[in-house]
């Protein structure tokens, strides 16, 4: 099976799950008092504070071309892994909008030409704009975009590489407890542009740099 035809199975999954549970709630609710309801997820206070790419599984191109060539990443398998690593997000919530950013910084594993190893550094900046809502008091969802800065040291390169990408992501968010949730969900990111300035004999600048990924994430938040 496909990472996209994966992907596209484990979202309806959550829209299943998402209506089975507003059906329940709606029938538990038939012929009872009438109850003040608690905060929903988008509702629920004025900040979202999240632990982003815990766990995924994503397909990832990445190409850099310059005077000596082209080096290029597939990656298909687990994450954290390839150019997806652990990120935090600090986000505002204001009618259910959310804006806010998530940061990252983590340790690739790379190949020389020589067959020896080497590990890069990768740092990423996201600015994000988002809605955030709940169906019930448990299942809601968020949807976010917004560019993304990437640097990579040493990364392919003996030098540095510096990218701009839009990023797409569609959570949905199950709420065991008020102010907390588990979301799951794809994210899409795809280059616009991008800089590798590499070292040495083999030195050279070029704005020649493609990539993107298609990811399943799992991640973790707090909104209070």
């Amino acid at each position: 099976m496909s990472v996209a035809r994966l992907i596209a199975s484990l979202t309806c999954l959550a829209l299943v799950v998402s209506a089975s549970t507003f059906s329940a709630s709606a029938r538990a609710g038939e012929g009872t008092e009438a109850v003040v309801p608690r905060p929903r997820f988008g509702a629920r206070g004025p900040a979202i504070v999240s632990i982003e790419n815990v766990f995924g599984y994503s397909t990832q191109e990445f190409h850099a071309t310059n005077a000596s060539g082209t080096r290029s990443i597939d990656h298909v398998g687990f994450t954290p892994g390839g150019i997806v690593g652990l990120s935090l997000g600090i986000h505002g919530v204001t009618s259910h909008f959310t804006y806010g950013a998530t940061f990252g910084y983590w340790g690739a594993h790379s190949t020389n030409d020589d067959g020896s190893a080497k590990t890069a550094k990768i740092f990423h900046l996201g600015p994000r704009l988002g809605y955030a809502f709940a169906v019930n008091d448990n299942v809601g969802f968020w949807l976010r975009g917004g560019p993304t800065l990437y640097v990579f040291d040493q990364y392919l390169v003996d030098g540095t590489i510096t990218a701009f990408d839009v990023s797409l992501d569609a959570y949905f968010v199950y709420s065991p407890t008020p102010h907390f949730g588990v979301m799951i969900g794809p994210s899409f990111d795809f280059s616009v542009l991008g800089h590798v300035h590499e070292n040495g004999p083999r030195g050279g600048s070029s704005d020649d740099i493609r990539f993107k990924t298609l990811s399943l994430d799992v991640g973790l938040l707090s909104d209070f």
